[in-house]
Order: structure tokens, then C-alpha cells, then sequence
């Protein structure tokens, strides 16, 4: 018997609610005067998600 299994379908639905796909050019999106890594932090950092740790 999986003890987690409630756990993880609720976790899973949780994050189906929250999550949306996004297409986009890459060509016109990411900035060439920015590494990947840069661009990826900045909007995670503007939520209080801290990558260094």
C-alpha cells in the first residue's frame, strides 16, 4: 500500500490547476545580450524563488 499516493494525486491536480503551456519564438524571446540561465532566473527571482541554495 502506497501511503504518499493521496499526497501525490493531490500534489499532481494542484499543479495541472497552476500550469499552462506557452509556446513562444525562442528567436524573438530570449535575448542575446543574456545567458539562458539569466533569462530563466529573473521571473523566478520576481516571485521570491531563490536558485542558489
Amino acid at each position: 500500500m502506497d501511503l504518499f499516493a493521496k499526497t501525490r494525486d493531490t500534489v499532481h491536480k494542484a499543479l495541472i490547476k497552476h500550469t499552462q503551456i506557452v509556446f513562444q519564438d525562442p528567436v524573438q524571446t530570449l535575448s542575446p545580450f543574456r545567458t539562458l540561465g539569466q533569462s530563466i532566473e529573473e521571473p523566478l527571482a520576481a516571485r521570491g524563488i531563490d536558485l542558489e541554495t
